[in-house]
């Protein structure tokens, strides 16, 4: 495979990139590394609510211990809702809500991943770079590892979900094959072998759910080509039949295409076949985003337009268009479900910039600065940084942004030796547990009112407001007839007297909640009203 040369690369991406670098984290080289001694499995336990607890109200505090400084998610049915971090002692809380019912609440840690990966390229050859997380060191100990790109010239790099393997692309060159590597050593890439199709162009794919197949892109054919990853060896091709750039796997197994032409071909992995096409709401989408749970929509953001659309991942029903005022290259979903990070289009006037929406209506949550315009850019699995590799217009910036996600604030800026692949970590460890909690009542609390949020998470406000609007009548009705009825002996004795339903209240209702026993009427003060 001949080498690129540093000016005829940089003519090619400049090129291209304005059309790659919207695949988000494809169109930089992605590495993973795997620690030899990996960190302890992380514990996690519920102190607050407890087993069987029933909560008046809605609105709750959970609390509870975990492994120090790691990521805990609450989840219900298998869906995020909330998310914190637990401190240096362990100690952990979290203020949320969740509806009235019998409730199965689980509260999951994630342990920090102890190293970051990335590669940088001179343009003629790529290095694999170690990134120590806690401190944003570089190759700590030892220089980068050397990677001969003879063979595959590798510009994209997607991780095995079981194992220390991954295959490589390059979507600029159209005679680069997929290639497999091995992250636990510093072997060469091995080319995918059998009948693959010639001068693919090969973009960033995606692995079934057991690892066992790897769906490669091929954009100059328009097909996707699968590879039993065992082997390393071609299986078949399936045909698409329109332009499009990735294959994101769905949290269902699924396998989701959007074209170029605006629809969205979905891939069953077990059948090797296309088994529904959605009709999408716009033209060009570069990519699908889902959440990493049971989140019932998906994502799709928009590269002809500042758009990005919300599905329903049961029906693919769209659900809401939201203008965002920025064209977006990929989007990440945060683990409590609850905010969108869409990054800038390489190239666009935003190409610099991130902004946070929120899942639910789309409002601009916050807008967050980069160094320069990001090409790629992904989170770690325990969501406590957002890695933005930046490279500006010119190529002049080469460096990586560390973006806090829960400050929205970039916390530091890692220069890098060369141009720099995306930030990727080894699949992390988790621990779980799950407690039984009724929520009754379901008392509203959509006020602003201090007192009456507070109410209502003691549960004093949840009488329902048929019984409330029953005892007003019957007060309102008692209070009426009694008036009645002393009227009705004073209009026997004098036609005009003038006897109100104010004065009866005054003069009766108000001394008689006073404990009073009578109220004379007297003949002067009969005459008064005469």
């Amino acid at each position: 495979m001949k080498q690129y040369k540093k000016s005829h690369f940089k003519k090619t991406l400049l090129a291209t990139l304005s059309i790659f670098v919207l695949l988000g984290g494809v169109t930089a080289p992605l590495a993973v590394l795997r620690p030899k001694k990996a960190p302890a499995a992380p514990t996690v336990t519920i102190t607050s609510p407890t087993e069987g607890q029933s909560i008046s109200g809605t609105n709750f505090t959970a609390a509870g211990t975990a492994t120090p400084n790691t990521t805990v998610v609450l989840s219900s049915g298998g869906v995020g809702f909330a998310q914190t971090i637990s401190d240096g002692s362990g100690n952990w809380s979290v203020a949320t809500s969740l509806p009235a019912g019998n409730i199965s609440l689980t509260a999951k840690a994630i342990e920090n991943p102890e190293y970051g990966y990335f590669a940088t390229t001179d343009f003629s050859t790529f290095s694999v770079n170690r990134l120590r997380i806690s401190d944003n060191v570089v190759n700590p100990g030892g220089g980068g590892w050397p990677i001969d790109s003879a063979g595959s010239n590798p510009f994209i790099l997607v991780p095995s979900p079981v194992n220390s393997t991954f295959f490589s692309g390059n979507p600029l060159a159209s005679a680069v094959l997929p290639a497999k590597f091995d992250s636990s050593s510093a072997s060469a890439p091995v080319t995918v072998s059998g009948s693959y199709p010639a001068d693919p162009q090969a973009s960033k794919g995606a692995f079934n759910n057991s690892g066992s197949l790897y769906f490669a892109p091929n954009i100059a054919l328009n097909s996707v080509s699968v590879i039993d990853t065992a082997t390393n060896t071609f299986q078949q091709d399936i045909s698409i039949g329109e332009t499009f750039f990735t294959v994101t796997k769905a949290p269902s197994g699924l396998l989701y295409v959007p074209t170029q032409s605006g629809n969205l071909k979905i891939i069953d992995p077990d059948t090797l076949s296309i088994v529904n096409t959605v009709v999408l709401g716009c033209g060009a989408a570069p990519t699908v985003t889902f959440s990493q749970d049971a989140y019932p929509y998906f994502f799709v953001p928009c590269n002809d337009g500042p758009q990005v659309l919300k599905y329903k991942l049961s029906d693919t029903s769209l659900v809401e268009t939201w203008n965002t005022g920025i064209t977006t290259s990929n989007a990440i979903i945060s683990l409590d479900n609850k905010k969108i990070f869409l990054a800038g289009a390489f190239g666009a006037g935003d190409a610099d910039k991130i902004k946070v929406l929120s899942t639910d209506d789309g409002s601009v949550l916050s807008t967050i600065q980069l160094t320069a315009g990001t090409i790629a850019y992904i989170e770690t699995s325990d969501f406590q940084k957002i890695y933005a590799s930046t490279v500006g217009e010119s190529f002049d910036t080469q460096s990586i942004d560390v973006i806090d996600p829960n400050t929205y604030t970039v916390e530091a800026t890692v220069p890098t030796a060369g141009f720099p692949g995306i930030i990727a970590t080894s699949p992390t460890e988790a621990a779980e547990t799950s407690i039984q909690v009724a929520f009754v009542l379901g008392a509203t609390t959509a006020t602003s009112s201090t007192v009456a949020q507070k109410l209502a998470e003691t549960g004093a406000i949840g009488i329902s407001s048929t019984l409330l609007v029953g005892v007003i009548i019957a007060i309102t009705s008692y209070l009426y007839l009694d008036y009645r009825s002393h009227k009705k002996p004073l209009r026997a004795e004098d036609p005009n007297v003038k006897y109100t339903f104010l004065h009866h209240i005054r003069v009766v209702s108000m001394p008689r909640l006073k404990y009073r026993v009578a109220v004379t009427v007297s003949v002067s003060k009969r005459s008064t009203h005469s």
